[in-house]
């Protein structure tokens, strides 16, 4: 019961219009995930329930600062709250990163789909071994994906209005993203159950 009070009152900060208050929930949301994956209170069913609660709770954030509420901080506050809740899952889902004392969301699925990502977002040297569902999600600003491999992405309908980076990585995919201004792939491997995947490239009218 103390945890998921605990998970209620930092539910309560991520509604504030106070960005410096949201950030600090979105580290206190991490923080209960990781005291929670290791305590003896709870039972695995316990434990497993309040971990993907925590997720969704911070996915649906992610979905909320891309919505860029004036009221409710600048364009680049909320970049940065989209910034610092991305790197808290990423370090729980990365199999290099991964620490004892965090919590291992390795094998979840992280969904955000339908988002607008206005922060670049880099991840890299790192393996990650769950399940990334970007689908339909529209990119303000650039992914790069560098020295990585990562076992599942979901970008079905996904936009990249500016650039899509790919360094010596490998990419486990059914599907390539709707659009993509400017792709860069180097030394990167796609791998698909899929017969084949299809890149059908418009040039544009300067080039």
């Amino acid at each position: 019961d103390e945890y998921w009070k605990r998970r209620e009152q930092i539910y309560q900060l991520l509604g504030s219009k106070n960005p410096g208050l949201r950030l600090s929930a979105v580290a206190l949301l991490a923080e209960l995930a990781d005291s929670a994956a290791h305590s003896t209170l709870l039972n695995d069913t316990g434990k497993q329930q309040l971990q993907r609660h925590i997720i969704d709770t911070l996915c649906l954030q992610v979905r909320h600062e891309g919505l860029d509420i004036s009221s409710e901080g600048t364009t680049d506050e909320h970049a940065v709250l989209q910034r610092e809740i991305i790197s808290a899952i990423l370090a729980r889902v990365s199999q290099q990163r991964h620490h004892e004392t965090l919590a291992n969301w390795s094998e979840e699925t992280i969904s955000i789909n339908n988002a607008r990502i206005i922060t670049p977002l880099t991840i890299s040297n790192t393996t990650i071994q769950a399940t990334l569902d970007l689908s339909n999600t529209i990119f303000h600003n650039t992914l790069t994906i560098r020295e990585s491999s990562i076992d599942s992405i979901q970008w079905r309908g996904t936009q990249f209005n500016t650039e899509l980076i790919a360094d010596n990585s490998l990419i486990k995919t059914d599907s390539l993203p709707k659009y993509i201004k400017l792709g860069r792939f180097t030394e990167t491997r796609f791998l698909t159950s899929r017969n084949r995947l299809t890149l059908t490239f418009t040039p544009h009218s300067t080039n």
